[in-house]
């Protein structure tokens, strides 16, 4: 009896340890982003994702990318690091050692 009840239990358990399907996405330059050479990805406060690269920085919404560099006002197309303060900036660190930030839609150097 006790054995039953065991089974029943892990039957019912069973279902639910398989109730989520991850999704994987693989992005390429052929998708949109500035290079393969990613070096840091995060996700901001309103779900974008934001891809730091050697030819820049990328922020996808869901369906597109749309990519920052030196012409957008990066101290240099190289990015290593970013983070997200509480008022929602994305503060960038260059491989030149600069700091900037993108905010309501531009970048602003520090």
């Amino acid at each position: 009896m006790k054995f039953i009840r065991l089974l029943i239990l892990f039957l019912i358990f069973q279902q639910f340890t398989f109730a989520q399907e991850f999704k994987s996405i693989h992005f390429t330059t052929s998708n949109g982003l500035p290079s393969s050479e990613v070096y840091s990805i995060i996700e901001d406060s309103k779900g974008y994702l934001w891809f730091a690269t050697d030819h820049g920085v990328s922020r996808y919404n869901g369906k597109k990318f749309t990519t920052y560099t030196i012409a957008d006002g990066l101290p240099d197309n190289t990015i290593f690091r970013m983070c997200e303060d509480p008022q929602g900036r994305i503060w960038f660190a260059s491989q030149s050692n600069e700091l900037c930030y993108w905010d309501k839609g531009s970048i602003h150097q520090t």
